[in-house]
């Protein structure tokens, strides 16, 4: 939630999946356990560089691979990141659907109310979320097929149309990038302040018994010339700096802080294990 507490990370490493596992219809070959792991790594590497589509769509690839329920809890809080409600609810609701006691189930429930209210959906069943009428039509839930162990590496599963989420980037490097204008502005009416200083110090401390400078005419000329680029300067500058550093808030604010979990797969020898991890 929105600057409501610092960012919080919880790490649960090596759950071991046995009893997810033995819901399954098959245990993992070595290769899929890889495949998963693979899949999920990347899809971690999208998220943190903002293409939250690109991830989602990793996760679902990883869950084609081996139906490991999480997963498509990870691609329903992509989604979520990238401002798309419905098919983040879509998602959410899928994974409590495969498996209503998994690990992250409770916060599987808590986004799909956040998700329904977004939706315009007033009365939510805080039980089952997922039993709420949607505020707009969506596709059937399906998820995608999972590969059979003989059909070879799966093909690439249709992907949303990449949409990219600034998430109040672009706002703040555009407020430091005036902010640092700004500064640039200030310096330049502090340099010229000094030499309009300078200017000055010199007419004040000529000695009266000496001859005046050939060229004090164009010294007074220039001091107050100095002056007023000063004043232009520094209130210029000094404008363009809170102009950026608000900016720079206003981009910060937008950055979405709102509780996510995510589950990635641990392969053994024997099993699929996890690590789980969240940010508060």
């Amino acid at each position: 939630m929105k600057g409501k507490s610092r960012a919080l990370a919880f790490v649960m490493a090596s759950v071991v999946a046995v009893a997810p596992l033995s819901a399954q219809p098959r245990p993992p070959t070595e290769d899929q356990k890889t495949r998963v792991a693979d899949l999920a790594n990347k899809a971690t590497a999208k998220s943190d560089k903002g293409d939250y589509d690109e991830a989602a769509a990793l996760y679902l690839e990883a869950y084609k691979v081996y139906p490991l329920a999480p997963m498509l809890s990870n691609a329903a809080a992509q989604y979520q990141k990238a401002k798309k409600p419905v098919e983040a609810l879509r998602y959410f609701c899928l994974y409590l659907e495969k498996d209503p006691a998994g690990i992250v189930a409770s916060h599987a429930t808590a986004q799909a109310k956040v998700l329904q209210t977004e939706l315009g959906n007033k009365q939510v069943d805080d039980k089952n979320p997922c039993a709420s009428k949607r505020a707009d039509p969506v596709a059937p839930i399906t998820a995608p097929a999972p590969a059979t162990a003989s059909a070879g590496p799966p093909g690439d599963i249709p992907r949303p149309a990449t949409r990219p989420a600034s998430n109040g980037r672009t706002l703040r490097t555009a407020g430091l990038v005036t902010g640092g204008v700004g500064l640039v502005g200030i310096g330049a009416g502090v340099l010229f302040g000094v030499k309009a200083r300078s200017i000055s110090n010199q007419i004040s401390d000529h000695n009266p018994a000496e001859p005046w400078p050939d060229d004090i005419k164009q010294m007074e000329q220039d001091g107050e010339a100095f002056e007023t680029k000063q004043v232009i300067f520094l209130i210029a500058g000094g404008v363009v700096t809170i102009a950026g550093t608000a900016m720079y808030l206003i981009g910060r604010s937008k950055r979405d802080e709102s509780n996510r979990v995510t589950v990635t797969p641990v392969a053994t020898p024997d099993s699929i294990g996890v690590s789980l991890t969240g940010g508060f």
